[in-house]
């Protein structure tokens, strides 16, 4: 024993990978993750750093390649297509530094000194555990899990969920702050490297990010740099664009797109059937049925908006195969006082706060456990990162519990105005930074 606190975190993605890094200095970390394999081994997808990542990883985190290999944006273009019409224009963003890697590039970062399912040492990270329940009692989290059939209790002085909008932890302490439809729908995918880019977006492959407006939806593009060290194709499970076998690995970069489009909840059965989080894409795709349901849909959704997009923006889309489609979702607004959000043992003890009292002191929630963040192809990693240094803040006495829960609440608010703003703001001459 170390004689350090132990903590634990529930979710070992970007979010909980970033907290143990910053944490494993002075606590004895363990990292609880559902998914059977570490992500790296399968994901290649885009991701932007704004002010906040690149922060971490040129101080708190340093990786000097990480930073080097990443590509800076100074300008976002702007085409409007309006009746027919195309108007082109550029944005500085001199006071919003943002760059753009890869999923892959930041996790194989977060994942340097930590042991994969090893327990001779810390920081570890465990695969293939459910966590199904967590309570604080005797001043410690007993945190239940499984492994397959195996159960297991894993104790922790301090616990932080960090396991996504559907949060187990969250779930059932802050009962409110669960995610609800917006009213938008996100595709994105990737561009073939075969496809002769339209003058209208050749800004893109500068380093620009380009934005395509048209009536009522808007369409973000970027490139992103794939070193030779990234897996030769995109698997059917890979992070943002899926089953799309066109990583280019001799260092190139690749365009990357985001769309979002306004839709009715239930409108369509065939969107219903294929719209997912990061967390269904492994099962989803694995089924050949339903990728062939999300190349039909994507089809008809094409063909429904071909006289709205522009005829060689509109081309380039139709070279893509099989993307992702996500709702883009929110949570309702700020967080009230935590004792009136029930136990961490759920609905059975809603009146018992003791638990959940215990935010900002011996529980923390960070990426979208703590605040639904929009889905701009990538860039939640940089306020995940803006949480992560407050949970740090907090943990080593630099701020004290009101403050840190004062933050929050105003995070969360922030981020609930930024997810319900999110099929509108591509739309307006002044683009916020979360770009």
């Amino acid at each position: 024993m170390s004689g350090r606190q132990k903590l634990v975190i529930v979710g070992g993605s970007v979010a909980g990978l970033m907290i143990a890094q910053l944490c494993k200095a002075k606590y004895d970390v363990t990292v609880l993750e559902q998914s059977k394999d570490i992500y790296s081994k399968h994901c290649t997808g885009g991701l932007s750093l704004g002010e906040w990542a690149i922060n971490i990883f040129k101080t708190h985190i340093p990786n000097g390649e990480l930073i080097k290999n990443a590509i800076f944006h100074k300008e976002i273009a702007i085409v409007s297509a309006f009746e027919g019409e195309t108007k082109q224009s550029t944005i500085p963003l001199e006071n919003y530094p943002v760059c753009t890697t890869t999923w892959d590039a930041v996790y194989r970062t977060l994942l340097s000194d930590i042991q994969y399912n090893s327990r001779t040492s810390e920081p570890m990270l465990l695969t293939n555990t459910k966590v199904t329940h967590a309570k604080y009692e005797d001043n410690v989290w007993k945190v239940s899990y499984t492994t397959g059939a195996t159960y297991h209790v894993e104790q922790a002085d301090i616990l932080i969920a960090a396991d996504g909008a559907h949060s187990t932890i969250r779930k059932a302490t802050v009962t409110n702050a669960q995610p609800h439809f917006t009213g938008r729908l996100a595709w994105r995918g990737r561009v073939p490297g075969s496809i002769v880019i339209p003058q209208e977006l050749k800004g893109v492959q500068e380093g620009l990010l380009v934005f395509v407006r048209m009536g009522g939806h808007y369409i973000i593009l970027r490139v992103i740099f794939l070193s030779a060290l990234e897996p030769p194709f995109l698997t059917i499970s890979s992070y943002a664009v899926p089953n799309i076998e066109i990583a280019d690995t001799s260092g190139k970069a690749s365009m990357e797109w985001c769309w979002y489009y306004p839709y009715t909840e239930g409108a369509s059965l065939d969107v219903e059937n294929i719209a997912v989080s990061f967390v269904e894409l492994d099962e989803l795709f694995k089924d050949d049925l339903r990728v062939q349901r999300i190349n039909e849909t994507w089809k008809k959704h094409l063909q429904m908006t071909k006289d709205e997009v522009p005829p060689s923006i509109w081309t380039v889309l139709s070279s893509c195969d099989t993307p992702w489609v996500t709702k883009v979702t929110s949570f309702q607004e700020g967080l009230v006082d935590p004792c009136d959000q029930g136990s961490i043992e759920g609905s059975e003890n809603s009146g018992d706060c003791r638990s959940v009292s215990l935010l900002g002191e011996k529980l923390f929630l960070i990426g979208e456990a703590c605040a639904q963040l929009p889905p701009h192809i990538g860039a939640s990693v940089d306020a995940t990162a803006e949480q992560a240094l407050a949970i740090t803040d907090r943990l080593e006495g630099n701020i004290d519990s009101k403050t840190y829960l004062g933050w929050v609440k105003e995070v969360t608010a922030r981020r609930h105005e930024d997810s319900e703003d999110t099929g509108e703001m591509g739309m307006y001459d002044h683009i916020k930074y979360q770009y």
